[in-house]
C-alpha cells in the first residue's frame, strides 16, 4: 500500500507539472496493481482528457471509428483482465468514449472489482447523465455492497427513465420493502433481510455461473439437457431440465427455440404458471430489442411510423400478457401494479387508475401507486386529485430522487391549476437540491 501511495504522489507530481504522459503511465499502473484504487481510476481520465485537451487527440481519424474497434477487441476478449486492459488503453487516448468506459466497467464489474466499477460508471454519468445502462449497474453494485440508499437511487433513476424495466422495477421493490421495514422497526425486518439476502446471494450466484459459460460451453450444455430429455421425453420431471435448457437458448439469444422449448414443458407440466411468465417474458424481450432497433434506425426519432408501430407492438402485447398473469393470479398485488403501468403505458388511463386504485392499499406499492395515480390524474386534467396524490406520496419519499420527481409532478399540477406561485415555490425546492434537475430551471423562468 506504501508503494501505491508513492507512486500515486509521483503521478500528482507529474500532473502538476503538466507532464502529461508520464502521469498517465504512473495512474494506469497502480489500476492494474490495483484496479479498486478509486484515486487513480479517477486521476487518470482527468489526466487524459487534459492531454487530449492539450494535443487535441484524437485527431483526423472518428473517435468512433476507432471506439468501435476497441469495443470490438474487447468484446473477444475472454478474461476480464485482458478487457480491463484494452478498455483503460484506448481510453487514455480517448477518455470521452462513453461505450468503451461503459465496457471497463462491465469488465470491471465481471472481475468483482466493485469500487473500481462504480468509479467507471459514474464517469460514464458524468459524459451521459441519462444513461440507463451504467444507472442500472450503479444500482446493482451499490446493492451489492449493502448500500441501499444508493441502490434506491439508482433503481428509482432508471425506472424514471424506462418504467417498463421491470427487473429494476422488482430490485426496487424489494429495496424499498426493506427501507419501510427499516423505518418501522418491524419485528421482522431480520428474517425479511436475512431471506432476501439469500435470495439475492443465490440469484447472483446462478447468474456468475451461466456468465462464467462461453459460447462453446453454453451449446454444450444445451446438448446434454436435451439429450437427458430424449431418453425419457414424456416424464413430467423433464419440465424442469427444458426450463433450464430454454434459459441456456434464452442466453445465446435464441428466443425461438426458447419459447419451442418452454411450450414443451407446459406440455409436460401444466399446472407450472412459471413456464407461462417465462414464455411471457421472452416475447416482450424479443419485442423490446425489434423496438430499440427501430428507434436506431429512425435516429431516435420517436414519430418515426416504423417506431410507432414496433412500440405499440410491443405496448399491446405486454397489456394482453399482464392481463393473462392477473386473471391467473387474481390476489398479486405485484401482478395488479405492472397491468396498470401496461395500461398507463397503452394511454388506457381509466384501467390504470382501477388497478392502482387497488395496489395503493400494498404497503410495497404505495408510493409507486400514488405517484402513478397522480400521473393519470393529471392527464385526465383533474388536477387537483393528482396534487393531493402527490402531496401524500412525498410524505412517504425515502430518497431525495423520489422527493425531486414527486415536486416536479406537483409543480406541473399546480401550474396547470393555475397556482403559479404554489408551481414556483415546488421548482424552488427541487433546485435547492439540484440545480440541473431536468428543465426545472426553464420552467422556472417560465412562470416569472
Amino acid at each position: 500500500m506504501a508503494d501505491v501511495d508513492k507512486l500515486f504522489e509521483k503521478g500528482s507530481e507529474a500532473f502538476n507539472k503538466k507532464n502529461w504522459d508520464y502521469a498517465i503511465e504512473i495512474f494506469k499502473s497502480i489500476c492494474t496493481m490495483d484496479p479498486n484504487h478509486v484515486k487513480s481510476r479517477q486521476a487518470l481520465r482527468m489526466t487524459a482528457i487534459h492531454r487530449c485537451n492539450t494535443t487535441g487527440f484524437p485527431g483526423k481519424m472518428s473517435s468512433s471509428l476507432k471506439g468501435g474497434a476497441a469495443q470490438a477487441q474487447i468484446s473477444m476478449a475472454k478474461a476480464p483482465d485482458k478487457k480491463i486492459s484494452l478498455a483503460q488503453e484506448y481510453l487514455c487516448n480517448d477518455p470521452m468514449h462513453v461505450a468503451v468506459r461503459v465496457a471497463l466497467g462491465n469488465a470491471l464489474k465481471d472481475g468483482n472489482f466493485t469500487d473500481g466499477a462504480i468509479t467507471e460508471f459514474e464517469h460514464v454519468l458524468q459524459n451521459d447523465g441519462n444513461h440507463k445502462i451504467a444507472m442500472k449497474a450503479l444500482g446493482d453494485l451499490h446493492h451489492q455492497k449493502g448500500d441501499t440508499k444508493k441502490a434506491i437511487e439508482y433503481y428509482s433513476k432508471v425506472q424514471q427513465i424506462d418504467p417498463t424495466d421491470r427487473e429494476v422495477t422488482s430490485g426496487l421493490k424489494n429495496l424499498l420493502a426493506l427501507n419501510t421495514i427499516k423505518v418501522g422497526n418491524m419485528e421482522n425486518r431480520k428474517d425479511f433481510r436475512d431471506s432476501l439476502k439469500d435470495k439475492e446471494g443465490s440469484s447472483r450466484a446462478e447468474q456468475d455461473k451461466h456468465g462464467m459459460k462461453t459460447g462453446a460451453e453454453v451449446d454444450e450444455e444445451i446438448s446434454r439437457l436435451n439429450a437427458q430429455v430424449a431418453a425419457d421425453p414424456t416424464n413430467p420431471v423433464m419440465a424442469k431440465t427444458l426450463k433450464k435448457m430454454a434459459e441456456m437458448q434464452k442466453k445465446k439469444k435464441d428466443y425461438d427455440a426458447a419459447v419451442a422449448t418452454l411450450e414443451r414443458a407446459k406440455a409436460l407440466d401444466p399446472a407450472d404458471g412459471t413456464i407461462k411468465m417465462k414464455i411471457g417474458d421472452i416475447k416482450v424481450e424479443k419485442l423490446d430489442i425489434k423496438v430499440a432497433a427501430a428507434k436506431a434506425a429512425a435516429n431516435g426519432d420517436v414519430n418515426d411510423p416504423a417506431f410507432k408501430a414496433a412500440y405499440t407492438e410491443r405496448v399491446k402485447f405486454w397489456v394482453e400478457e399482464c392481463l393473462r398473469r392477473t386473471k391467473d393470479h387474481p390476489t398479486d398485488m405485484t401482478l395488479k401494479y405492472e397491468l396498470g403501468r401496461a395500461y398507463f403505458a397503452a394511454g388506457m388511463i381509466d384501467p390504470a387508475v382501477g388497478e392502482f386504485q387497488h395496489t395503493i392499499k400494498d404497503p410495497k406499492r404505495k408510493i409507486d401507486s400514488m405517484t402513478y395515480l397522480g400521473r393519470c390524474f393529471n392527464q385526465k386534467k383533474i388536477y387537483d386529485l393528482a396534487a393531493t396524490q402527490f402531496t401524500n406520496a412525498l410524505a412517504l419519499a425515502p430518497t431525495t430522487d423520489w422527493e425531486m420527481s414527486l415536486r416536479y409532478y406537483l409543480a406541473d399540477s399546480y401550474k396547470s391549476m393555475g397556482k403559479i406561485e404554489d408551481a414556483k415555490g415546488e421548482y424552488k425546492k427541487i433546485m435547492n437540491i439540484d440545480i440541473s434537475y431536468k428543465d426545472v430551471s426553464k420552467k422556472l423562468e417560465e412562470l416569472g
